[in-house]
């Protein structure tokens, strides 16, 4: 297979997930803000939600090792649908939502909750999938 056709069909795929991926976030950010009344909540669920799914993917990969750099269902599962579930932008955009409203105890809260709680969740998923 040529390379200019395989680049091809990695952009397909990689759109193809970001599509099922960020159209699955937005309805449970949704469902969750209706339930939980809040977004950042929402977010931050979803987003590790997606975390774990990363780390089962990426432990998966190493267990069986395959390549993740030539790999296309990696690159549609990864990069394409779960890189669109969590998204960094709407972290961010919640962050500077906070620092706009000078809430600097939700902002501290918010962010470091999320980024350990992430790596640890990724862990988990990570060492789930080699075991």
């Amino acid at each position: 297979m040529s390379e200019f056709l395989l680049v091809c069909i990695n952009f397909f795929l990689v759109s193809f997930g970001a599509i099922l991926g960020s159209s699955l976030r937005w309805r449970l950010l949704k469902n969750f803000e209706l339930i939980l009344h809040d977004s950042f909540l929402g977010i931050f669920i979803v987003n590790n939600i997606a975390i774990f799914f990363l780390g089962l993917l990426l432990g998966f990969f190493d267990r069986y090792k395959f390549d993740v750099d030539s790999n296309s269902l990696f690159l549609f599962l990864s990069i394409g649908f779960l890189g669109s579930l969590s998204t960094f932008s709407s972290f961010i955009m919640e962050l500077l939502e906070l620092i706009r409203y000078k809430d600097w105890k939700k902002f501290l809260l918010y962010s470091s909750l999320s980024v350990s709680v992430g790596l640890f969740i990724a862990f988990i998923g990570y060492e789930f999938s080699r075991s």
